[in-house]
């Protein structure tokens, strides 16, 4: 049958979304060495969901498989893809609707990404397979309630995967302070780092609080401050130009974080310890 062409709303933790799923539909590759080589990209986010067989994704970066899930394309990302069996594979835009929610966050990741799918997941599958290869079955009412509650499980299924997440991961601890140490002089904030993990603002809250016992704000803070206790001590640079260089907004906030933090001024730890640098 043709692709559906056709936009549907969503509501998500109480917001509205408008989205347009388009070029949806079901593909059993017989050729087991099927490849698609072609490297392109699209502005809809794109859904490979294995059903029998297998599936990956090679990018620019790397690649990813999955022989029992879900691998999610991000928009505007260069891939092509390899796959064999069974794939149920749709492309949909989130036309409407907060970019800062849960559903927008997920579905516009970076980068590639995989989810394991469950039985819901696979039973609407089994439907959708159904009304698509049998045109007489389809019902476009039908397919938009289908689609809808795949999207709710497919969100379901992520939130108790982030839930299951090491917190404690070195990979994690590596992440926390390259972030930090590249981007201290930066107006950034948690929810910036969030968006860099492809996390929730309270996922990646709890992973720093986690690792460190401390908030983001707090380690991006020592960071800066940090930074200016050297550049107090190994360079000419005024106060006025320390604080600015490590993104304090004005000179006075920038003293009394150095107070709080050395329990002496900036001019008082330079006196105490500027002989000491070698």
């Amino acid at each position: 049958m043709e692709n559906l062409q056709h936009n549907f709303r969503l509501k998500i933790d109480g917001d509205f979304f408008e989205v347009d799923v388009s070029n949806s539909s079901f593909n059993k590759t017989i050729d087991k060495n099927y490849s698609f080589h072609s490297m392109h990209y699209h502005r809809f986010i794109e859904l490979f969901i294995v059903i029998d067989g297998s599936v990956t994704v090679v990018t620019e970066k790397g690649e990813i498989s999955s022989s029992n899930g879900i691998v999610v394309i991000p928009p505007f990302l260069t891939h092509y893809s390899k796959r064999s069996g069974e794939i149920f594979n749709f492309s949909f835009l989130i036309k409407k609707g907060k970019s800062n929610s849960g559903f927008s966050k997920l579905f516009n990741s970076t980068s590639i990404f995989s989810l394991e799918k469950n039985e819901n997941i696979l039973k609407y599958i089994s439907v959708l397979k159904d009304m698509f290869v049998n045109e007489k079955n389809f019902v476009l009412e039908k397919a938009e309630l289908l689609f809808k509650l795949l999207f709710w499980e497919i969100i379901l299924v992520n939130n108790a995967h982030n839930d299951n997440l090491d917190l404690n991961s070195t990979s994690y601890t590596t992440k926390i302070e390259n972030f930090i140490f590249y981007n201290y002089n930066k107006d950034v904030t948690l929810k910036d780092f969030a968006k860099h993990l492809s996390l929730s603002t309270r996922q990646t809250s709890r992973i720093i609080h986690q690792n460190y016992g401390k908030s983001f704000s707090t380690l991006l803070n020592e960071r800066r401050l940090y930074i200016a206790s050297q550049l107090l001590l190994n360079s000419n640079k005024s106060m006025a130009e320390i604080a600015e260089a490590v993104c304090f907004n004005t000179e006075n906030y920038f003293y009394s974080q150095f107070k709080k933090h050395y329990g002496l001024t900036p001019l008082q730890y330079k006196k105490k310890y500027f002989n000491t640098v070698k």
